[in-house]
Parts: C-alpha cells; sequence; structure tokens
C-alpha cells in the first residue's frame, strides 16, 4: 500500500514494488487521470483511492477497502504530501504551519495507527520518505522538514515497539530532485535554476536525483531489507556529507 502513488517517488514505487510481485494499492490527491494511468501501468489487481488520511475515518475506509480486496498488507509505505511553498520561519501564518502539520504528521500518524493491526499480521514494513532536510537544513524549507522531523520520530518509535511483532519501520530521505516535486519547486521559483546549479556544484555526484532512484531505496526496504530497522537512509547524491 503506497500513498502518493502519483508523484514523482510514489509512482516509481509502485512500479517497482509490482516489479516484486507485489499487489499493490495505491492512494492519489487529485489526479485521477495520472492515477489511472499508474493503476493501467501496474496491470487488472492495483487499487487506487483518494482518501484524506490526515481524517480518521477516510483512512480506516481506505484501508478497510484494501484488506477487502487483497486480503492482507504486507508493505506500506508513505510517499505522499502537499506542494511546500519555501518561505523563512519569520513569515509563517498560524493557518499555514498547522495546515502542513495535519497533512504530512498527521496523516502518518493515522496511516500508522489504521495499518499497524495488519502490519502486525503479516510481520510487514513500513517505509516513510521523508528528507535529507533533517542533517543538512535549507534555508526556507522548515514547513516541509519540521513535519517530516515528527514523522522520522515516529517511525523510530515503531521500530521499537512494534519490531516484536516482526514489523520493520524506516524513513528514506530525498536530496534535490530534477523531476517529480523538484519540477514543481523551479516552476514556482522556489528553487531558481541559479540555486539548482549550486547546489549540483555541492554534489558529489555533481548532478541532482531522480525519483526513480529515491524509489529504489524505497523498494529495497520495503521488500527486500529483512534485518534493516528504524533506518534513514539519505539519497542525496551525497549532498549531506559537506555540511
Amino acid at each position: 500500500m503506497v500513498t502518493g502513488g502519483t508523484g514523482g517517488v510514489g509512482s516509481s514505487v509502485c512500479e517497482g514494488l509490482a516489479a516484486k510481485g507485489f499487489r499493490v494499492a495505491f492512494t492519489y490527491h487529485r489526479n485521477a487521470e495520472k492515477a489511472a494511468a499508474v493503476e493501467k501501468k501496474l496491470g487488472g489487481e492495483a487499487l487506487s483511492g483518494n482518501p484524506d488520511f490526515a481524517v480518521a475515518a477516510e483512512a480506516d475506509a481506505f484501508v478497510a477497502e484494501v484488506i477487502d480486496t487483497f486480503g492482507r498488507v504486507d508493505a506500506v509505505v508513505h510517499a505522499s504530501g502537499p506542494y511546500v511553498d519555501q518561505r523563512f520561519v519569520s513569515t509563517f501564518t498560524s493557518e499555514q504551519f498547522h495546515r502542513h502539520v495535519q497533512q504530512e504528521l498527521t496523516a502518518f500518524f493515522e496511516l500508522v495507527r489504521t495499518t499497524l493491526p495488519h502490519l502486525r499480521a503479516s510481520a510487514g514494513s513500513l517505509t516513510a520518505v521523508t528528507t535529507m532536510a533533517l542533517r543538512r537544513y535549507p534555508a526556507r524549507d522548515a514547513l516541509s522538514s519540521v513535519p517530516k522531523g515528527g514523522i522520522e520520530a515516529l517511525i523510530k518509535a515503531v521500530a521499537l515497539e512494534e519490531g516484536r511483532f516482526g514489523i520493520r519501520a524506516n524513513a528514506v530521505g530525498p536530496g534535490v530532485l530534477a523531476d517529480g516535486m523538484g519540477v514543481g519547486l523551479a516552476a514556482t521559483g522556489d528553487v531558481p535554476p541559479e540555486m539548482r546549479a549550486a547546489v549540483e556544484r555541492q554534489m558529489p555526484l555533481r548532478r541532482l536525483g531522480l525519483g526513480s532512484e529515491v524509489a529504489a531505496v524505497v523498494c529495497f526496504l520495503a521488500a527486500e531489507a529483512s534485518y534493516v530497522t528504524g533506518q534513514t537512509i539519505d539519497v542525496d547524491g551525497g549532498y549531506g556529507i559537506g555540511f
């Protein structure tokens, strides 16, 4: 089960897990056309829906539909999240901050709450896509990184408390990407070309990443890393090394 299955990372995760033999259920926000395209790529056994996971009843209803359709949940990947304006903390409004906490941290909590019983039954995995900004913070990113800090803390709590049931919980922190959310950041001017070029120069690999490269690590943690839990792996081209 993948949240944010139409995003740059999420759609690649859906395809990667399907290639490993998983039947995939995924959520999307507004882009029903993209959701239909992803579902078609995944084949006849895919399931999609657009619940608001910050609303407990909607989270419960979607997971119940997944269980009714597939009978079990073996892996949960949280790859959803709103577009985040790059703003200084001094300019945040209360409404802005509360909305991002609700859409990211609260939504992730409800995802964890409603899927834990099923992950216990399958000794399954939980993987959250967060951000490398929690290790190397870029100015104006707090609306994104602060809620994701809470998500990583919750990942560690699940890993520690639920390991006795065989559940593994890990996080993957993308760096600056050339596709997916990176396209939106460039289009709005929040990350202009000169800033992207400066970031590339600081990368040991000298290029921006791709959603598919993040997804490869997510799929490894979700499906193969049977003795890895409570960890965060940054997929950032080495950007955090020089901090």
